[in-house]
């Protein structure tokens, strides 16, 4: 294979990390454009709509069935997703301390690398980041690293699959009951879950709906995998309109740059733990390794996505909504390469592999000659 197609096989893998870097320094350097198209038209929320709507358009549910019969393996990781990751994290992000915003008259902390440790910041990249903790895995990336270390793909689809949908109930529950800026600003619930319903599961049910229709279907099969630079590229405007937006309020001006690793730091911490609390859970449940590795990836991935639906339709009291959204796009950054390099390093090698699957095929045939037992002992008596 020659450079050029290696080169472009790597950007393409690794599309969204590297549009990530691209858009932070656009959106401190170049902030005008972004603030002027979303003062014209809605662009996240436009981006919104259009990330689930095609995630619903992918969604193909003969691949999860294979993994329909891994109830264990399934509960657990719904409950870890969705319940033990958001509880464990927003309670974690409680311990360390943050402050409220400095205002202009009291100057910046720009002006100097040196911070009193322990400093994180504003208390909305606290809000932030536990907004981002309570959010579930998403499913394209989670499948990326599964599918590359010989994990079991069908399982990891069909939790991601459930956590996205139960999410949009469970999410505006869970951000209320765990995040106490949130009981302090009086937001309920029912604040919350109109706009989940309206930006997140209308959209996945519409486009899963279209699905049915031959045209749809054949159009999304044929691109399947271009249509990933398109849920990825709603991501990185979401992400360009938010740090533009940020640095042309000046809100970057009022932090260290020491400042900003820190929480980065913290919130992959807090990524990281989640990650080896997982994997250590299921080794003690004896998973196979397969799905070990899937409920471990999925538990540590986080849905900037949803993060972000729940941050645009927060009321201002709660605080600065830029801000909050900061911290995670530097985390966000962090989980990939952390999750990646676990994918690696837990990587099922093909004897393993198929020593797994000789297991699942002679669990199949034990189970299809009960059935069959079962129904022909009757006619015998």
């Amino acid at each position: 294979m020659c450079k050029g197609k290696v080169i472009a096989a790597f950007v393409s893998k690794h599309f969204l990390p590297i549009g990530t870097l691209f858009v932070i320094p656009l959106g401190i350097i170049f902030p005008a454009p972004a603030v002027y198209l979303n003062g014209k038209l809605p662009v996240v929320q436009m981006c919104i709509v259009t990330l689930f709507f095609v995630i619903g358009t992918k969604f193909r549910l003969t691949e999860i069935q294979s993994a329909l019969r891994c109830y264990r393996e399934t509960a657990l990781g719904i409950i870890v997703v969705l319940l033990l990751t958001p509880v464990v994290g927003t309670k974690l992000l409680m311990l360390p301390k943050f402050r409220q915003v400095p205002s202009a008259e009291n100057g910046t902390l720009n002006n100097s690398w040196s911070i009193e440790l322990p400093d994180f910041g504003p208390e909305e990249f606290r809000i932030g980041l536990q907004i981002f903790c309570v959010s579930p895995c998403a499913s394209a990336f989670p499948t990326v690293v599964v599918t590359a270390a010989n994990g079991s793909r069908a399982l990891t689809l069909l939790i991601a699959v459930i956590a996205t949908t139960i999410s949009v109930f469970t999410v505006p529950v869970m951000t209320t009951w765990l995040i106490p800026a949130f009981q302090t600003a009086s937001v309920s619930s029912l604040t919350i879950l109109p706009s989940v319903i309206l930006f997140i599961l209308l959209p996945l049910i519409v486009g899963r709906l279209l699905r049915f229709t031959g045209l749809v279907k054949k159009v999304v099969t044929k691109l399947y995998t271009s249509l990933k630079f398109v849920t990825s590229g709603a991501l990185l405007v979401m992400f360009w309109v938010k740090i533009s937006q940020a640095t042309s309020k000046g809100d970057l001006q009022k932090f260290s740059p020491w400042m900003i690793v820190a929480v980065t730091a913290l919130g992959t911490a807090v990524i990281t733990s989640f990650l080896v609390f997982t994997f250590i859970l299921a080794s003690l449940l004896r998973l196979p390794k397969k799905s070990i590795l899937a409920v471990t990836v999925l538990s540590s991935a986080r849905n900037s996505s949803i993060a972000i639906t729940v941050i645009e339709n927060l009321p201002g009291s709660v605080g600065d909504k830029d801000l909050m959204f900061f911290p995670i796009i530097f985390v966000y950054l962090a989980m990939v390469v952390i999750i990646n390099s676990f994918g690696c390093f837990m990587t099922i090698k093909t004897e393993e592999n198929n020593i797994e699957q000789d297991k699942d095929t002679l669990e199949d045939k034990v189970d299809s000659t009960d059935k069959f037992t079962l129904v022909i002992n009757p006619l015998d008596q």
